[in-house]
């Protein structure tokens, strides 16, 4: 789910995520294996204070497809 400002999104459930989402998308279906493409990508996590992952980029932003045309991923030792 995006967040109110529309510049980060939440993972509500991450376990439905897991199971119902990821196979459709990645060909690995481990949370894990997902937060290690996210910051590969530059996406950067945050804690929310409920236990649950948000995660941020500041060109993944929602109603703005346009800006993701402009993500490239992360080489080498860059990756954190």
């Amino acid at each position: 789910a995006w967040l109110p400002d529309g510049k980060s999104f939440v993972l509500v459930d991450p376990e439905k995520f897991v199971s119902e989402h990821l196979p459709h998308s990645f060909k690995e279906s481990k949370y894990t294996s997902f937060t290690r493409k996210l910051n590969r990508w530059g996406f950067v996590r945050m804690a929310s204070g409920t236990g649950t992952d948000c995660f941020h980029h500041p060109l993944f932003q929602r109603g703005r497809m346009d800006l993701c045309l402009e993500m490239l991923p992360i080489h080498g030792k860059d990756v954190a």
